[in-house]
């Protein structure tokens, strides 16, 4: 074999890619499971529960459903899936950036995108948090929709692919549905013959979308259900304020000063109006570089659509999930501004800080959910057993650490996944009046969001503090 052929270039980039993935996620793959994670797979693992809920999402549930066949219960086995995805999407940012960019040595800003993608720090959800493998496995199919899309295959073959990647990455997750969207740019600067074929693209990536909206709604009676319809209740000022923290987060980390963070977001305004002002002077003479400079950074903004619509936290990594495909562009076209404005040991100085600076973002982010999964194991372990005549119910459990997930769903699964009866325990929003034998409470951690019970003299009252479980006196 050649050894400086395209296909083993692109198989070694493959491997690179999968095992840096792998060495920046291996201080966190043996975490415990999630919130959600517990429920969602006591849903599918054990009780073989693979209908459409109320998303529909039904590829990812598939997978899990086979991840538990295979491995049972075990989050290292689940997570090394997850971070096998974050690798593979890299390496699909690098075939995409290769199209792009008609290069594919591991020097060039194609492959510094891809690895710029796998060390970017505000998009670990997918990998940690066990159900967001949805969003990564919605990331593949769309970038394989815009690399066919940017390939020299024959038309048919494009269209077919994109067609059935958007068909696929739909039935993963909602940000999938952007495809038409994300066309678009690519197609309103391509020449004649090849924008007739993309915008051609552009109308089949819509019927897809279209036709997802209409089999969800047949199948689970709504659109969106409570939970994604309340994110289209905002107003127009609400989305522009999304819009500018959105942009502010793909590139800083989230801070709990809002002071700090808006001087933060001023300083980066004022970076990016100067690359865009160093960009126009380099690129004067090279309007194909500054054409394809303006559609990557148009595919991030529509990229970013879910994230603007589903908001996210500038205080916590919350929701950071929504960034994870338009970070995918963005990496590529920082690659490129780099590898435009820089030269030599420039270059790789800045690209070494970058690579750096994402490193020891990433680790910060991680010990919040390291912490997370420390609390989970404690909360789970010093549960105790409920009286014999009556219920446990615990209240205070903790939603977050810093954004990583916690027990804000799944409790009971948790004890059940750890060998404990849970069928007296229940979490509950608030203790009671201590003179109220027959009061009505809210049960938490349901799936029935209107469920209560009725306290009576012989239940045990438990609130969690930071130390431990505390009675509550009756």
């Amino acid at each position: 074999m050649n050894l400086t052929s395209p296909l083993l270039r692109s198989g070694l980039a493959l491997l690179l890619l999968v095992a840096v993935a792998f060495a920046l996620h291996l201080p966190v793959l043996g975490l415990s499971f999630f919130s959600d994670d517990f429920s969602v797979l006591h849903r599918i693992g054990e009780k073989r529960d693979l209908g459409t809920g109320s998303f529909f999402r039904p590829l990812p549930d598939w997978t899990l459903y086979i991840n538990y066949l295979v491995s049972g219960p075990s989050p290292i086995a689940f997570r090394s899936i997850n971070v096998l995805l974050l690798g593979f999407n890299a390496w699909l940012v690098f075939l995409l950036g290769r199209n792009l960019f008609g290069d594919d040595a591991l020097r060039s800003p194609a492959f510094i995108g891809a690895l710029l993608f796998v060390c970017y720090p505000f998009h670990n959800e997918p990998q940690l948090w066990i159900i967001g493998r949805s969003t990564a496995m919605a990331t593949s199919f769309t970038l394989l929709a815009l690399i066919a899309a940017t390939s020299h295959s024959d038309p048919i073959t494009r269209c077919l692919v994109v067609g059935i990647s958007g068909a696929l990455g739909a039935m993963c997750y909602e940000l999938a549905l952007l495809l038409p969207l994300l066309l678009v740019p690519l197609a309103i600067l391509a020449s004649h013959y090849e924008s007739r074929v993309r915008w051609t693209m552009v109308v089949l990536a819509a019927a897809v979308a279209g036709s997802n909206l209409l089999l969800r709604s047949m199948l689970t009676g709504h659109v969106a259900n409570t939970y994604g319809a309340s994110f289209f209740r905002e107003g127009v000022v609400s989305y522009l304020d999304r819009t500018g923290k959105v942009i502010g987060r793909l590139f800083l980390p989230p801070n709990h000063d809002p002071s700090q963070q808006v001087w933060l977001f001023a300083a980066l305004a004022s970076a990016l109006a100067l690359t865009v002002f160093l960009l126009i002077r380099r690129t004067a003479n090279e309007p194909g570089n500054r054409k394809l400079m303006l559609v990557l950074t148009a595919i991030t903004g529509l990229a970013c659509g879910v994230a603007i619509i589903g908001g996210v936290s500038t205080r916590t990594s919350e929701s950071d999930r929504f960034l994870y495909l338009p970070s995918a562009i963005l990496c590529l076209l920082i690659a490129l501004v780099v590898f435009t404005l820089l030269r030599g040991w420039m270059r790789v100085t800045v690209l070494v800080v970058l690579l750096v600076g994402s490193v020891i973002a990433m680790r910060m982010n991680h010990l919040n959910w390291i912490e997370a999964s420390r609390t989970i194991e404690r909360i789970v372990q010093s549960t105790p057993i409920p009286p014999a005549d009556g219920r446990l119910l615990v209240v205070g459990l903790p939603s977050d650490h810093h954004g990583a997930f916690i027990l804000r769903h799944g409790y009971r699964e948790a004890l059940t996944f750890a060998g404990k009866d849970a069928s007296a325990i229940h979490a509950v929003e608030a203790v009671p009046p201590s003179h109220v034998d027959d009061a009505v409470i809210n049960v938490l951690n349901t799936e029935d969001r209107e469920d209560t019970l009725h306290v009576t003299a012989n239940d045990r009252l438990l609130i969690w503090t930071a130390k431990g479980f505390v009675q509550v006196p009756r």
